[in-house]
């Protein structure tokens, strides 16, 4: 390949392609793209051969991560030449990663042939259907989409151990106003706070989770949240998924009890030598071994 341009544009004009992409993968695709880039400024980047759009790239951040890959995509044709053009991107654009999700069968053969290092950030669940059991009525228990006036204590439970990092109490508010957030009571008490994300590019599939306020935390709410969830995603012909970090048992040990189980891995690789890969707010991450 004689030459790669690069073109800075907007999230929009690179749909086509990136549904393209969606098609050849063929799984669900988690929304943490828009985050990382409309949240954050990162930015999306057209790649041409200097004649004609050949494909794009995403990069911001992820969890905190700054200057990562988070999506690469060029067309069929041209991926006898991925390994230079990534290695164009990081150079041009000071990348100092790539968040890689091992069901992409496009980026994950071009991470192995640049043989980089990686660490695994985080677990991708599917649901097995089969598993699907009724939810029991409990008089004690209140599960229903959150209101506005709850915003403070949300707000206060999705914050904890930093759970939340998808804005401030307005980006909130929005997101309570899209019916993404659920709240569950107990005995009159907000005990914890479920998701609802139906992913704006693959929109049978909805992203849930749920966080428990510390102060009801081991006593199975966890469990109900997430029964409630799927219940919603199933009476409304939509297919739960779910995420988790790979150090958070508790997380995938209640997702495995719902009926989840792992069905990929978020890596997230390391551009240099010795890495550079740091979270925005902390020392080095990734170490060489």
């Amino acid at each position: 390949m004689d030459r790669i341009d690069f073109k800075n544009t907007d999230i929009e004009n690179i749909n086509k392609l990136r549904y393209d992409y969606i098609d050849e993968i063929a799984v669900h695709v988690q929304d943490y793209i828009e985050e990382g880039i409309t949240t954050y400024n990162g930015k999306c980047v057209l790649i041409s051969d200097g004649e004609k759009e050949i494909g794009y790239v995403c990069i911001g951040t992820y969890d905190y991560y700054k200057d990562i890959i988070l999506e690469y995509y060029v067309m069929p044709e041209y991926r006898h030449f991925s390994a230079a053009i990534v290695n164009s991107i990081k150079n041009n654009f000071n990348c100092a990663g790539w968040f890689v999700n091992t069901q992409d069968r496009i980026s994950l053969p071009v991470m192995m042939e640049l043989n980089l290092n990686y660490v695994i950030n985080g677990y991708i669940f599917s649901y097995n259907k089969s598993n699907n059991k009724e939810v029991f009525e409990n008089s004690r228990m209140i599960f229903s989409l959150s209101r506005i006036e709850e915003i403070d204590h949300i707000y206060n439970i999705i914050t904890q151990d930093n759970f939340y990092t998808g804005g401030d109490k307005d980006t909130v508010i929005e997101r309570i106003k899209e019916k993404v957030f659920f709240s569950f009571y107990y005995d009159d008490e907000l005990v914890g706070v479920g998701f609802k994300d139906i992913l704006k590019r693959t929109p049978k599939f909805a992203d849930i989770g749920m966080v428990v306020d510390s102060k009801f935390r081991n006593k199975g709410f966890g469990t109900l949240i997430l029964k409630n969830l799927i219940k919603e995603c199933i009476e409304s012909q939509i297919t739960p998924t779910a995420c988790c970090e790979k150090d958070n048992f508790i997380s995938r040990k209640t997702l495995e009890n719902v009926g989840f189980y792992i069905d990929g891995c978020l890596l997230l690789a390391d551009f240099n030598q010795y890495s550079t890969i740091k979270k925005l707010n902390s020392s080095t991450h990734i170490v060489k071994e």
